[in-house]
């Protein structure tokens, strides 16, 4: 299993929507970060299984929720770099 981090810019992704997802039910919030999580170790495992993207770069997509971690796949470190909705899939692209 390789090591999985967030980049600084992705760090504050998860909150923005946790956030969202709290103003509507605090459930939904919970339930949102719980499958963030789940998403992570799925990444580190198998970092090769998920949908290639282009330039080195992959997606997984998080269950019951229209979001997908964005990640740098590397040899022994997975950079994840943005936690982003489905529908806003520009925005993360200047990052690294």
């Amino acid at each position: 299993m390789t090591q999985v981090v967030f980049s600084d810019d992705a760090r504050g992704d998860p909150s923005d929507a946790r956030a969202f997802y709290a103003a509507i039910a605090d459930h939904l919030a919970a339930r949102f970060a719980a499958e963030v999580e789940r998403a992570v170790p799925l990444i580190g495992e198998h970092p090769s299984a998920w949908t290639p993207i282009g330039r080195g770069l992959r997606r997984v997509v998080v269950r019951r929720f229209p979001y997908v971690l964005v990640y740098r796949e590397g040899v022994a470190v997975q950079r994840v770099i943005a936690v982003a909705h489905s529908r806003r899939t520009r925005y993360w692209r200047s990052r690294r």
